[in-house]
């Protein structure tokens, strides 16, 4: 797990409504989920079949919640997955395993 990610995550989860949106196959990321977060709610996890494909490229366009954008943000490693609505975005550094990660803290 990326460092500090569990912490990051319950901090979230007190104050936000969190769904995780992966462009991996549910076929992956649900075991995947399940493994690093127990008990997260299957129902709140949005995967490739929910993202839009623009030029060879998996979009996660966040109008599928059908809410007040602005109440929305996306975090991703990606720009690209959140182009329809990058005023949405948060970037965060890609995690190449480094121990010393210190992104969420």
């Amino acid at each position: 797990k990326r460092p500090g990610v569990d912490r990051f995550l319950e901090a979230l989860n007190q104050r936000f409504n969190i769904y995780i949106f992966t462009a991996s196959l549910e076929e992956y990321s649900l075991p995947v989920i399940k493994a690093l977060i127990h008990d997260f709610p299957e129902e709140k996890v949005l995967s490739r079949k929910h993202c839009k494909c623009m030029n060879g490229s998996f979009i996660k366009d966040l109008s599928i919640f059908k809410c007040d954008l602005s109440q929305i943000l996306i975090v991703d490693n990606s720009t690209v997955s959140y182009c329809l609505q990058p005023q949405n975005g948060i970037t965060i550094s890609t995690w190449t395993g480094d121990d010393c990660d210190s992104e969420l803290n």
